[in-house]
């Protein structure tokens, strides 16, 4: 059935892309790079002799984008992402038994697509069909604009890929009462090709009942197959998100349910983010904001959480972002992360200006 939906979804992109008249295409090339320091600190709480300490500076994000308007009716993206990342580049050497001796790192850099896709309106009523790599449409993750230097929930516990390839719809509720996504992806993510002839699907819709509130629902499903007739539900997700909007602040409180069938692990995760612009009327503050940020996960196989994979963490953020001029952004935040069951806590200072072209 999945199959007959998507064949008859890109038989109807082809053929509005066959009737679109030929015009001069609108092309913008922008981007934005992060430029960050980080120093660390990381100790057991219940073993004082643990200790390391390190600080680096790096670039974490480099985005390059290409987008373009081909009509009305369609228009594609490109995003390329180029970032430090520890032995990006190396290789191996091993032994004629195949036995890895040893790994030299070329360069601690890499470059990837993060996003690649046209969208096709016109076909469905307010909505656009999109086509390509992709945001995974889930809880906030995609809407997640990096007001603290830190991931989103979901993606820095790793429930969920930031984006993936497929294929979806996304539309606007009639009446300006919210918006919806619905979305078939390989479910591997944006950085592995597909492994596995299933397909992962999402659904999320956002509701606004009254100005300054909207109220957010998704679910996720990934089947996968690892044999011939092996074929498995391996991530359900589900997230309920409640947002608000009252200057000066803005934020929200997210709660997200995972839950493995394959492995029989399930847990829970949370997210409260708060955002405040300062209400005085002093030049330097105008451009300021007042970020807060707290998270806890956790997972276990059973219920009682006696497995050997069972983990929980704790995060708590705090910063300001200031708007040094048209395209330059400032960021600082403070970082205290707790996992409670090994001890580990970790303390980070991130000073980070984010330059948009």
């Amino acid at each position: 059935m999945k199959k007959k939906v998507m064949l008859v979804i890109l038989a109807a992109v082809l053929s509005l892309a066959g009737t679109v008249r030929s015009q001069a295409a609108e092309t913008s090339f922008y981007g934005y790079t992060w430029l960050r320091y980080s120093a660390i600190d990381t100790w057991k709480y219940n073993d004082g002799s643990f200790w390391t300490s390190t600080n680096s500076f790096e670039i974490p994000r480099c985005y390059i984008r290409l987008k373009t308007k081909f009509s009305d009716m369609i228009s594609g993206q490109v995003t390329l992402d180029i970032n430090n990342s520890s032995a990006a580049q190396s290789y191996v050497t091993t032994t004629t038994a195949g036995t890895v001796t040893a790994q030299t790192t070329v360069a601690d850099w890499r470059m990837y697509v993060k996003y690649a896709y046209a969208d096709f309106a016109g076909l469905i009523p307010d909505a656009v069909i999109r086509v390509g790599m992709q945001k995974v449409y889930f809880g906030t993750i995609d809407l997640w604009e990096y007001p603290v230097i830190q991931k989103e929930i979901v993606d820095l516990a790793g429930l969920l890929s930031s984006a993936d390839q497929g294929i979806a719809i996304d539309g606007n509720i009639p009446g300006g009462w919210g918006d919806y996504q619905v979305a078939l992806y390989n479910g591997s993510g944006y950085a592995k090709m597909e492994t596995n002839p299933k397909k992962a699907g999402c659904v999320s819709a956002t509701i606004v009942p009254f100005p300054g509130i909207w109220l957010r629902g998704s679910y996720y499903g990934d089947i996968t197959t690892t044999g011939a007739t092996d074929t498995q539900v391996d991530k359900l997700r589900s997230s309920a998100v409640l947002g608000f909007n009252f200057f000066p602040v803005n934020g929200h409180l997210e709660y997200i349910i995972p839950f493995n069938p394959k492995t029989g692990e399930q847990g829970s995760a949370a997210e409260l983010f708060l955002q405040s612009k300062i209400p005085f009327d002093i030049a330097v503050l105008k451009n300021m904001d007042l970020v807060f940020r707290a998270d806890y996960y956790k997972v276990n196989v059973d219920k009682k959480g006696t497995s050997a994979n069972a983990s929980d963490a704790g995060w708590i953020i705090a910063g300001f972002n200031y708007k040094a001029a048209e395209g330059l952004n400032l960021q600082f935040n403070a970082e205290n992360k707790v996992f409670e069951k090994t001890g580990l806590h970790t303390m980070t200072y991130t000073a980070q200006t984010v330059l948009s072209w």
